[in-house]
């Protein structure tokens, strides 16, 4: 089912397709998110494609004049190798990663991203990072964004 960011009950309204095998929509098509409303009362506000394409959708049905404005945006492109886990994913799991330190490696540093990201991961995502040091090493993990939920929304980060 498409998540609302905002109401079910808009006459007016923006759908977002982010993650689409191909660039292309129809009637059948499932749009990821659904905006209405204006930019206080949203959730997000910024939105990434799973892969090379994003669609937008527009739908105004008013039948009344009425005084809003619609929106306006910015995109960018940004570089897809930016956002893959530099570690090894183990063969047969969906969402497993091994980083190993190597003596021969001039850099000991790597990557690693939750499902999806910088887009919102799925409900129930279930992943696992091993870092794996050489002996007489350490590992140091750095979070440059971290963003998870939590019942108690006084330490929800």
């Amino acid at each position: 089912m498409s998540s609302n960011l905002s109401c079910r009950n808009c006459t007016d309204f923006v759908r977002i397709f982010q993650n689409l095998e191909r660039p292309e929509v129809n009637e059948n098509s499932r749009w990821d998110v659904e905006l209405c409303g204006n930019i206080s009362s949203l959730k997000r506000k910024n939105f990434y494609s799973s892969d090379r394409s994003l669609i937008l959708e527009f739908h105004s049905e008013s039948l009344r004049n009425h005084k809003f404005r619609g929106f306006s945006g910015i995109y960018q492109f940004l570089d897809k190798r930016n956002y893959i886990t530099t570690g090894r994913r183990v063969e047969g799991q969906p969402c497993t990663y091994e980083f190993f330190s190597n003596s021969s490696h001039k850099s000991k540093s790597g990557k690693f991203f939750s499902p999806f990201y910088p887009q919102i991961y799925k409900p129930n995502s279930r992943c696992r990072y091993h870092l794996h040091a050489l002996p007489g090493e350490r590992v140091r993990v750095v979070f440059s964004n971290i963003q998870l939920h939590n019942r108690d929304t006084r330490y929800a980060y």
